[in-house]
C-alpha cells in the first residue's frame, strides 16, 4: 500500500492575520484553527457567522497553496529527459547594439 504524504507546513500570509485583527480572540482562535486544520490535514472547518464569510475569503490562497504543494511532490521531469537540462551551449549572448551592416 502506498503511504499518502502529510503536509507539515504551510503558508500563512500576513493578509490573513490582518483580516483577523479586529475579531474577538475567541474568533482569532476558531479561524487559526481552520486556517491550520484545512491547510494541514484538509479538514473541513464548521464554521458560523463572520468567521464563516472569512475563511472563504481566505481559501483560495489555501487551495492554491495545497495545489502547489501536490504537484511538487510529484517531482520534476524524469531522469534522461532532455527537457530538464540546461545547456550553455545552446544560449547565445545578444549584442548589446544592433549592428547593422549598410
Amino acid at each position: 500500500m502506498e503511504s499518502e504524504k502529510q503536509r507539515d507546513t504551510f503558508i500563512f500570509y500576513r493578509s490573513f492575520k490582518e483580516s483577523m485583527s479586529d475579531l474577538s480572540d475567541a474568533d482569532k482562535l476558531i479561524m487559526y484553527e481552520a486556517i491550520t486544520d484545512y491547510s494541514l490535514d484538509m479538514k473541513e472547518p464548521e464554521l458560523t457567522g463572520f468567521p464563516k464569510a472569512l475563511f472563504s475569503l481566505i481559501r483560495p490562497f489555501l487551495d492554491a497553496n495545497i495545489q502547489r504543494w501536490e504537484n511538487g511532490c510529484k517531482g520534476g521531469a524524469p531522469k534522461g529527459n532532455k527537457n530538464n537540462r540546461f545547456s550553455k551551449s545552446t544560449t547565445k549572448v545578444q549584442p548589446k547594439y544592433n549592428r547593422s551592416t549598410s
